[in-house]
């Protein structure tokens, strides 16, 4: 989750406060009784979407988000709603709260089911890195790509595996500094040079023509 650093990064956070603010003063009974305000299951419904929906979206326009972490705003507005709301009002709503939590319970699931598979899968791994014949630093992930899967939560694991490694032998990383070679690396040494390099510098054009009216 990045800042956006713009200016509607900028007014979508402090749209982001007003909501928040708005909807807990709402529900506060001295205020209630102070503006004469009847809840009523539109105002609550009102309150449901500003952060279920409008929230996340605001989140959105303030950071870059991932569609996960967009729907963890979700899940977090209905929490949210579960708090702000009072219970009676929000009794009808509790089905929304339970789903969205399921699904972030087996999202949850699925990424330490992939950790173990990653975990499972290291003598794999390790043989595939010995046939490479590449250091950790350009085998690792692309091992770990090919026994586990392109995900991000692998390619964390195997980018701070790689700090780590590195930050303990810091002699590793400077006998690996140099790139692989690949395919295509060296395909300039075998390019014909361009037709400039083989232009005589004395020769100037026309002269040919010259010398051959003045014969």
């Amino acid at each position: 989750m990045v800042f956006r650093r713009t200016r509607l990064s900028i007014w979508a956070l402090m749209l982001v406060a007003v909501i928040l603010l708005s909807n807990i003063l709402l529900y506060h009974s001295s205020v209630q009784l102070y503006l004469d305000i009847h809840i009523g299951k539109e105002v609550v419904f009102g309150s449901l979407l500003d952060l279920v929906v409008v929230l996340p979206a605001l989140m959105y326009a303030a950071f870059r988000l991932s569609k996960k972490q967009l729907a963890g705003f979700v899940v977090f507005g209905l929490v949210l709603a579960r708090f702000i709301l009072p219970e009676a009002h929000f009794a009808q709503y509790t089905i929304l709260l339970y789903a969205g939590l399921a699904v972030e319970v087996i999202v949850v699931m699925g990424e330490l089911a992939l950790i173990f598979l990653l975990v499972k899968k290291i003598p794999d791994i390790k043989g595939y890195m010995r046939e490479s014949g590449n250091g950790p630093l350009f085998s690792l992930l692309p091992a770990a790509i090919e026994n586990v899967k392109d995900h991000f939560i692998v390619r964390l694991i195997t980018s701070e595996i790689l700090t780590i490694y590195y930050g303990l032998m810091p002699n590793e990383l400077e006998a690996q500094g140099t790139r692989p070679w690949r395919s295509g690396d060296h395909a300039s040494e075998h390019q014909p040079h361009s037709h400039e390099s083989h232009v005589d510098p004395c020769h100037r054009p026309g002269i040919s023509g010259v010398a051959l009216v003045a014969s």
